[in-house]
């Protein structure tokens, strides 16, 4: 893997997190003319949204986790504010207790790291981006943010235009993402 300043760059913002007790998360769905409700199945291990979530501290830093183009089309990216900024009319909802969020609330993060991949067009060289972002609580539990859908078939679409969360390895196996996913 051939990773550049910049790459390196993005993974020291990435360890910016590490540290850092969760004290509030709040997810960003564009709103659509219909107002439609942010939706997302417990029971799967794995929340998608479709533009990004804030993740807010006890110190009262917050770090917003969207989608960009920053490398390729479509990976995971993390600002060092909140994503109330960025988007002009969106649905929100405060995850804060619920279940797959709230054993996490009061939790450091102990470690943050990038999980890159690769894409590209045929005879041109690799591009590297930032696929998945993986946060380790200090209480073990890991959560993954990906640049990634989930479908209506209970997969995970990569390379989107969306933000899926996966919660602890388990889920991370069965969907292929951080160091599971193959190749």
């Amino acid at each position: 893997m051939e990773l550049t300043e910049v790459h390196h760059e993005f993974s020291r913002a990435v360890e910016r997190m590490v540290g850092h007790e969760l004290a509030a998360v709040r997810y960003f769905g564009l709103a659509t003319e219909y107002e439609e409700p942010l939706l997302w199945l417990e029971e799967s291990g794995c929340h998608s949204i479709d533009f990004g979530l804030d993740l807010a501290t006890r110190s009262g830093e917050v770090f917003g986790i969207i989608w960009s183009g920053r490398f390729w089309q479509y990976g995971v990216d993390v600002l060092p504010a909140s994503l109330t900024f960025e988007v002009k009319k969106s649905n929100s909802a405060d995850l804060t207790e619920n279940m797959s969020w709230s054993h996490l609330i009061g939790q450091k993060i102990a470690e943050a790291k990038v999980h890159w991949n690769w894409s590209g067009y045929i005879n041109e060289p690799k591009v590297w981006y930032p696929q998945d972002i993986e946060l380790v609580f200090s209480n073990g539990f890991s959560v993954f943010l990906c640049a990634s859908e989930l479908r209506e078939n209970g997969s995970l679409s990569f390379q989107q235009d969306n933000i899926a969360v996966v919660f602890g390895e388990i889920s991370a196996k069965r969907y292929g993402v951080g160091a599971c996913r193959g190749g």
